[in-house]
């Protein structure tokens, strides 16, 4: 597990304690091919996300964050199709970051912020069986890291996830799917309501 630097424990005593005002300027770049923007079935979606927070803009940490995101799906066969999720996020500071503004791994099973770091990169991918017209089955996997060291990266531990869960097309003329999904993590297992892609609020 990640652990703190003995001289960031007295920021870390700072940051929560005081009220934190936080604004950016940034530079978005996106690819999107998707056939559906509710529930795709194949096409790709590529979003490289460039973020500043500087004191001159009323922010009153500085750093940068990069952020990249790409959702692949691709059709197996007439009612199977995979879905491929490969994320990263970079924060560029000289001091500890507010729990919140630091990059945390994003996957089913694994609780918001739960594993924190500088660096994160993550993937999952995800199988959809269409039994019906209407409804769904899914399994996924992934795994993630978390480190505060860009240069020990492949060290750090690999968190694990997988998971089932089910569609229902409650809008057929626009493609759209809602159902639920049971996903185990390294801790715990956790339950989620899905609307359209499991991807979208994640």
């Amino acid at each position: 597990d990640e652990v703190l630097p003995p001289d960031w424990s007295e920021e870390l005593r700072k940051i929560l304690t005081k009220r934190i005002t936080t604004s950016s300027v940034g530079l978005i770049a996106e690819y999107d091919s998707r056939d559906n923007i509710f529930t795709p079935r194949q096409g790709y979606q590529y979003q490289l996300e460039s973020m500043w927070f500087d004191d001159s803009i009323g922010s009153d940490i500085d750093y940068s964050l990069t952020s990249f995101q790409g959702l692949n799906f691709w059709p197996l066969r007439k009612q199977i199709r995979l879905g491929l999720k490969v994320a990263a996020d970079y924060a560029d500071a000289d001091s500890l970051l507010p729990p919140y503004a630091t990059p945390s791994i994003q996957l089913r099973g694994i609780p918001a912020m739960r594993y924190q770091g500088q660096f994160v990169g993550m993937t999952e991918a995800e199988v959809v069986w269409e039994a019906t017209n209407r409804w769904r089955a899914a399994v996924f996997a992934g795994a993630g890291k978390a480190t505060n060291d860009t240069g020990k990266f492949n060290q750090a531990d690999t968190r694990k996830t997988y998971g089932v869960g089910f569609r229902y097309q409650i809008a057929r003329r626009y493609g759209f799917d809602v159902g639920i999904d049971v996903a185990r993590g390294p801790e715990e297992t956790v339950w989620y309501i899905t609307a359209g892609s499991a991807w979208a609020g994640i």
